[in-house]
């Protein structure tokens, strides 16, 4: 079987390069709508952004790997790359692993940084132990999935390079593989379902709670492209690997790319109610001017103001005095409570001693 000359695209390289760069570019978009939002919207920056940031930034160099590694021969025929040059092939493979190496990285960081988010939400201990524990569970399982791709072989360069004499693979990788694809589809159903826990409970209407919290379970949709993916890792183990790898390789960049959307999705919510005001008003029932569904701090620092323009161009919030009103717990709106009507006796005395001393000045 004839392989294309190197630098052009051959056999299922055509159709892996379009899902690629189709779902990077649709990140990309996404990415820059979030950091926008984040920095000129809400005026709020945290580690979970500066994550999400780093998790794009692997999945575009990933992209570019399989990029050029396509451009060696990447889906088309193992033996035939061979035959035409034993370079080529380890060239080939050599930016395919690079490629995987930064895939595996991102499936993992990305969800790290959902978790990050969540962290600047919650208040109650059981709460940030639970979502502490899946960063930690991301953390590990994705850090030791690396290393045994990286060092898999003896010597480690004999995964890229074919020629050396002696080398082998005594690791199998398909294992630590859809260890990392389960992790990942469990963390995705939990940062899912979770939100649900907390924002249920808040002082809001039922519309605004089901808008808030279905945006932040977009991770659902990550996950069914996570188990498509875990479901064709057999073809990690096979000698062809140049061409079998292609569908794991395609749906691996397909869930980073989504699961950065659906991080993204409800982040960008503010930009969506600052550019469509009317578009979201029925789902409140606030007063005009007090931000709608976005006077709850869930998507950002600072609160978006409603109908009134002046408002609109008004700076948000600091971050933290948002987010401090979002965690404000029911024993603090009772202590508000009571110091309201404290005040309001105190206030009643004084008018009832000022009433006193009329009636005597008088007299």
């Amino acid at each position: 079987m004839k392989v294309t000359p190197i630098g052009t695209v051959g056999g299922e390289g055509h159709w892996l390069l379009a899902i690629s760069w189709s779902l990077t570019g649709v990140a990309a978009l996404c990415f820059l709508l979030r950091l926008y939002t984040r920095l000129v919207v809400v005026k709020s920056y945290g580690w979970d952004d500066t994550v999400y940031n780093g998790s794009f930034l692997l999945l575009l160099i990933c992209t570019i790997m399989v990029h050029v590694s396509v451009l060696f021969g990447l889906g088309q025929d193992q033996a035939s790359i061979w035959n035409d040059s034993q370079d080529r092939l380890t060239k080939t493979l050599l930016y395919l692993i690079i490629a995987q190496i930064f895939g595996v990285s991102t499936m993992g960081v990305a969800k790290v940084s959902l978790g990050l988010f969540l962290l600047r939400l919650v208040t109650e201990r059981w709460h940030r132990l639970a979502i502490w524990g899946a960063i930690g569970v991301l953390f590990l399982v994705t850090g030791v999935t690396s290393f045994v791709f990286a060092f898999q072989c003896a010597p480690p360069a004999f995964l890229w390079n074919k020629t050396i004499e002696g080398g082998h693979c005594p690791i199998p990788i398909t294992p630590f593989a859809i260890l990392l694809g389960v992790t990942c589809v469990a963390a995705d159903l939990f940062f899912a379902i979770f939100p649900w826990v907390f924002v249920w409970k808040l002082n809001k209407p039922l519309k605004e709670r089901a808008i808030i919290a279905g945006a932040m379970s977009l991770g659902l949709v990550a996950a069914a492209f996570g188990v498509k993916r875990t479901i064709g890792l057999g073809g990690l183990a096979s000698d062809n690997y140049t061409t079998d790898s292609i569908p794991t390789c395609g749906w691996s960049i397909a869930e980073l790319a989504i699961t950065l959307v659906c991080i993204a999705i409800p982040v960008c919510l503010p930009l969506w109610r600052h550019l469509f005001p009317r578009t979201l008003q029925s789902a409140s029932t606030t007063k005009p001017g007090s931000g709608g569904i976005f006077a709850l701090r869930t998507f950002g620092g600072a609160t978006m103001q409603g109908s009134n323009p002046d408002q609109q161009r008004s700076k948000g919030r600091d971050d933290a005095e948002s987010e401090r009103d979002l965690r404000r717990s029911p024993s603090m709106d009772t202590e508000c409570l009571a110091e309201g009507a404290n005040a309001s006796i105190r206030s009643l005395g004084e008018s009832e001693r000022h009433d006193l001393e009329g009636q005597r000045t008088h007299g």
